[in-house]
């Protein structure tokens, strides 16, 4: 099973970074109102996106076993769904450096308000 099918497996949307749109997100928000945005290709420094994707594992957002595939995938953004803010900003809290490649979108819209 590749990288992607296990990331949705564990309940997460894996997209390809080029294809990452606000009107994209707008529309995965009618299903869940509360998105964790968590763009790790947006470095394209392996040594950088290291440390954003064992901040994942970290946070409790992947499992270690995701970890060298998820670091693979160059070009891969991960979406977390959540059905409540309080939720995804305690999983925010918990993910180092994540105000560098972690964005809250809320009902279709960037949550501004600091985390």
């Amino acid at each position: 099973m590749d990288i992607r099918s296990q990331l949705e497996h564990a309940n997460l949307i894996p997209v390809e970074s080029s294809t990452l749109t606000p009107e994209m997100i707008r529309d995965l928000s009618q299903e869940f109102s509360v998105l964790l945005v968590c763009d790790i290709a947006k470095n394209p420094n392996n040594a950088q996106r290291s440390e954003y994707v064992k901040a994942l594992v970290d946070g409790d957002v992947i499992s270690t076993e995701l970890m060298d595939g998820v670091l693979a995938d160059e070009t891969l953004v991960i979406i977390v769904p959540f059905h409540t803010l309080q939720i995804a900003e305690r999983t925010y809290r918990n993910i180092d450096h994540a105000s560098h490649f972690v964005t809250v979108w809320l009902d279709g819209a960037p949550y501004i308000t600091a985390c």
